[in-house]
């Protein structure tokens, strides 16, 4: 191989690599599309992210796990838009949530069929367990003693 066809031959491999990197670049930066913002969920202001996020999430389970349709979902968006910032309020307030929680929850058994709304109330009892709430979303009175263990 002479001098020239070498050149020729490292030049060739160097512009295939040159080429694959620019490539890769432009996929990654130019070409993927930039996903849209997060649609306002939870109803806040520019400050809320973390709520329309966490909104978004909490409609993308309930989606999955009850099955809702998109008629359902949008009826379900617009509930939590209506009922988060006067959620919020009460809590920030200390106020007591049950009755917010009682109209929602009217509204969103009108929004589902009977079976989706069964499960709707059994992932919401979970939920306010876990949280260390009774399911009508109050906590239980401070002077209540914890449960005793069973006399052995």
């Amino acid at each position: 191989m002479n001098s020239e066809t070498k050149w020729i031959a490292i030049l060739s491999a160097l512009m295939l690599l040159i080429g694959i990197c620019l490539g890769i670049a432009m996929d990654r930066f130019l070409f993927r599309p930039v996903p849209p913002p997060l649609p306002p969920i939870a109803g806040g202001g520019p400050g809320d992210a973390l709520g329309r996020r966490f909104g978004k999430m909490a409609l993308d389970h309930m989606t999955h796990v009850l099955a809702l349709n998109a008629g359902q979902q949008e009826k379900m968006r617009e509930i939590f838009r209506r009922y988060m910032p006067e959620l919020r309020r009460a809590r920030r307030a200390g106020g007591d949530l049950t009755a917010i929680r009682v109209k929602m929850r009217e509204e969103i058994k009108k929004v589902l069929t009977p079976d989706q709304f069964g499960r709707f109330e059994e992932m919401f009892r979970r939920r306010m367990e876990l949280m260390g709430m009774r399911p009508e979303g109050t906590l239980p009175p401070p002077s209540a003693a914890p449960p005793q263990a069973a006399a052995r």
